[in-house]
């Protein structure tokens, strides 16, 4: 029989008379093996991939104003430690410019206020949420897609306003016994809102002062900067020059690119001129 060259020692817990082991396994060498990785790779005949495409990265200033009441009379603010959380960070897009998206905003500035009350008291801490909201206007570099690749399937068709009907049996109108119609969904991908980093920079001014002092209240004028990045799953086009499909969609492409600038550009000419008026 072969020796185990590992071992354990028993540990006796108090506390219910329970014991358990601690089992040490003897080290070996071990071997890395590096895989090629075309060997693990796929080849596409119809190269398309379904990823995650940045459709804008923004920095956004907000700013806040809050009033904070304190417990006690303050003699001196330690410390302050902040941290910024999204509880709301929504973008739809906008029916008046294409490209762009109203970015809806709800968040929580959280506090640390670590204070003494007297020369010789202890240092106490409060902590405190200041909620803030905002909407803004967001243009976006990389255009918003739908699940199929155009803009008329974006929306779904709900009502009845395509109905089907049937000849009757003389042939001379449609059968009122027979009714048929067609509706359909479109499941758009949601644009997802991930936030990078934050900065804060704050004034604090102290009120109800006293002839010793201290303070009661703390008016907060804080500027709040959010980093963050929108993007959308898409179907995107790998350009492998090997694809027998790649010369057919460069081909095939060539107009409709095209076009679509020609769009692009009236339409902002279209929203400057708006906006202008």
């Amino acid at each position: 029989m072969r020796k185990n060259s590992s071992y354990y020692r028993s540990r006796n817990h108090t506390g219910g008379g329970t014991s358990s082991f601690f089992v040490e396994g003897k080290t070996v060498g071990s071997d890395l093996m590096p895989i090629a990785p075309w060997k693990t790779g796929v080849k596409l005949d119809y190269p398309f991939l379904n990823a995650s495409v940045p459709l804008a990265d923004i920095d956004l200033e907000i700013d806040v104003e809050a009033e904070i009441p304190l417990p006690d009379r303050v003699l001196e603010i330690k410390s302050i430690r902040k941290n910024v959380t999204l509880t709301q960070c929504k973008a739809v897009p906008s029916s008046y410019c294409p490209n762009t998206v109203k970015l809806f905003i709800t968040g929580i500035l959280h506090k640390n206020i670590q204070f003494i009350t007297g020369a010789s008291s202890n240092v106490r801490d409060l902590r405190v949420d200041v909620e803030f909201s905002t909407v803004k206007t967001v243009e976006l570099d990389n255009p918003i897609m739908s699940p199929f690749g155009q803009e008329d399937i974006e929306f779904s068709q709900k009502s009845s306003l395509y109905e089907y009907r049937e000849m009757g049996k003389k042939g001379h109108g449609a059968n009122p016994f027979v009714s048929g119609s067609e509706t359909f969904e479109t499941f758009n991908e949601p644009i997802e809102c991930t936030l990078l980093g934050t900065k804060v920079r704050e004034i604090d001014l102290f009120k109800d002062v006293d002839r010793f002092g201290r303070f009661s209240r703390i008016i907060e004028k804080a500027e709040i900067r959010l980093f963050l990045r929108l993007s959308q799953m898409q179907k995107v086009f790998v350009d492998d020059k090997d694809s027998k499909y790649s010369k057919y969609y460069k081909d095939n492409n060539k107009n409709d690119n095209n076009d679509d600038k020609d769009d692009n550009n009236k339409n902002d000419n279209k929203y400057n001129n708006n906006y202008k008026s």
